[in-house]
C-alpha cells in the first residue's frame, strides 16, 4: 500500500488532471481523497487515470494498493523473479482545457532513400484551435515546419512534412530528429506542446530476409 499527499493551487485546479503509473506489478487499485478511481492490470504498460473531478484546493491524498498477483499474472509468467510493487515513475499530469491527446508518427522513404515523408496524425481535446504546428529539428538545428489549419473541436488532424536527404536511423547510426507538435489558439499563442524523437528508417522482409534502409540485417546468436 502506497500513500502520498500533494498540493494543488487554484490555477492548477482548472486543468485536466491525470495520474500515470508507468509500471506496476501486478495490478493497481487507486483512491484519490478516499474516492475509488479505478483498477488496472498489465505490469509493463502505463496505467493512466482521470482524476480531474476528484481534486480540491490545497492538500490531496493518493492511495495505491498493489496486489502481488492478479488474473494477469499467469499471462505474464515469464522467466524472471517475481517482485511486486511500483517499479517505474508516477506522474501527476496537469493539462490545459485544449490539449494534445495523442500523436501517431509514420515515416515513409522513397525507393532511393533520398526523400522522406513524415506524417503526424494528432488527436486533441477541447475547444476549437486555430492551428497545429509541426517543427522537425535535426542535430545541426536545421528545421522543417508545417501547419494544419483545418481543426475541429475534439477531432484529429494530419500534418505532413517532407525531408530531402534525411539522416537515416539504424542500430549502427541511430540518427534522431526532434519533432515538436504545438497546439495554437486563434492568436497563435502556444497552448500545449508535445515533443517526440523520431528515427527515419524503412524495415522490410523480402524472401524471408530482413532489410533496414535497403541493407540486409544479419542476426547473430540464438533465440532469434
Amino acid at each position: 500500500v502506497y500513500k502520498r499527499t500533494f498540493s494543488i493551487c487554484e490555477d492548477q485546479l482548472t486543468r485536466a488532471a491525470r495520474v500515470c503509473f508507468h509500471g506496476v506489478e501486478s495490478s493497481i487499485l487507486l483512491w484519490i481523497n478516499d474516492i475509488f478511481i479505478g483498477y488496472s492490470e498489465d505490469s509493463f504498460t502505463p496505467a493512466e487515470f482521470d482524476v480531474s473531478k476528484h481534486l480540491h484546493l490545497g492538500e490531496n491524498s493518493l492511495i495505491a494498493v498493489v496486489p502481488r498477483y492478479c488474473s494477469g499474472s499467469w499471462l505474464e509468467d515469464q522467466d524472471f523473479w517475481r517482485f511486486s510493487g511500483i517499479f517505474r515513475d508516477v506522474e501527476l499530469i496537469l493539462l490545459p482545457e485544449s490539449h494534445i491527446k495523442d500523436v501517431k508518427i509514420v515515416c515513409k522513404l522513397d525507393s532511393e532513400y533520398k526523400r522522406a515523408k513524415i506524417r503526424a496524425d494528432i488527436a486533441f481535446a477541447g475547444v476549437l484551435a486555430s492551428s497545429i504546428r509541426l517543427t522537425l529539428t535535426d542535430a545541426d538545428q536545421t528545421t522543417w515546419q508545417a501547419v494544419c489549419v483545418e481543426t475541429k473541436d475534439g477531432q484529429e488532424c494530419g500534418v505532413l512534412l517532407t525531408v530531402d536527404k534525411p539522416l537515416l536511423w539504424s542500430a549502427e547510426q541511430p540518427n534522431l530528429y526532434l519533432l515538436s507538435v504545438e497546439l495554437l489558439d486563434e492568436a497563435n499563442n502556444v497552448i500545449h506542446t508535445v515533443e517526440q524523437h523520431v528515427g527515419i528508417r524503412e524495415f522490410v522482409i523480402k524472401n524471408k530476409i530482413a532489410y533496414i534502409n535497403g541493407k540486409r540485417i544479419v542476426f547473430r546468436g540464438v533465440n532469434r
